[in-house]
């Protein structure tokens, strides 16, 4: 019966004309596994693939404010969304990459971490990856700026350029968000360390020259690679991290172009 209900609440938001919204199954119900044929068959195509991206908006919105205050987050609910991630970008990209383009989010940098994971995971299933390795990529980029969360709210919403002092701050995320991983009470699996690694190495440059310095230098992983082609593009075409003015994706990979070898991964 609540697959039921569920199916007439999106027949309701459809005819209602409204696209940005999908309902989800209620957690911590059987609805989530509602007879094995169901969930041994994923659901694909623009509505799924809505509900997914979604979904990992919602999850990583949950796990930054909860790192934010100090509380715990459930990991295990962020491999799930990661996983759904993985199968729908594998299944049907443009309908993730759709989403990805709108600019309407308040709160930015949830959606630009999601965005960030769909493109990654698109890279690495070009790369020729599996589904095990897509989904720890998947899910180590949705958190790739969880230091985010643990530097003052004015410095990641200020609309204006950042100065040296802003940039003093925002440098720091990449240890930040190690630091917040680190600290959160899960088994240390496969998927927890590559999202340690993420975060701490996805502004360190192909080359080393990124930040944070280290010495001596460090290869990034080719994790962190994947993730920070795909950070640097969404950051140039939202108009809303580092660069304020929105490029075009053709802009954006002309000026990726220029640091090759340097910035990014040939």
């Amino acid at each position: 019966h609540r697959q039921r209900s569920l199916e007439q609440t999106e027949r309701a938001i459809r005819a209602a004309g409204v696209g940005s919204i999908a309902p989800l199954p209620p957690r911590g119900t059987d609805e989530l596994s509602a007879g094995a044929e169901r969930a041994s068959v994923p659901e694909f195509g623009p509505a799924s693939a809505r509900r997914a991206f979604f979904h990992a908006v919602d999850t990583v919105e949950d796990v930054m404010s909860r790192a934010r205050a100090g509380l715990e987050a459930d990991l295990g609910g962020a491999k799930a969304a990661a996983e759904n991630l993985a199968e729908q970008v594998v299944a049907d990209p443009q309908a993730l990459f759709e989403l990805s383009l709108l600019q309407s989010f308040d709160e930015y940098t949830y959606a630009h971490c999601v965005n960030v994971s769909v493109y990654s995971i698109a890279i690495g299933d070009r790369l020729g990856l599996g589904p095990e390795r897509l989904a720890e990529l998947g899910f180590g980029a949705l958190f790739h700026d969880l230091g985010k969360a643990k530097l003052p709210r004015a410095l990641i919403d200020k609309p204006d350029e950042f100065d040296e002092e802003d940039w003093r701050l925002m440098r720091r995320h990449p240890v930040l968000g190690a630091e917040a991983l680190l600290a959160m009470r899960h088994p240390m699996d496969a998927r927890l360390a590559r999202a340690i690694s993420i975060a701490f190495e996805h502004h360190l440059g192909f080359d080393g020259s990124g930040y944070p310095r280290l010495s001596p230098p460090r290869r990034q992983d080719l994790f962190s690679r994947i993730c920070a082609v795909a950070d640097a593009f969404d950051a140039m075409t939202s108009g809303r991290v580092y660069a304020k003015r929105a490029m075009s994706p053709d802009e954006a990979l002309r000026r990726m172009v220029q640091g090759v070898g340097t910035a990014f991964d040939p």
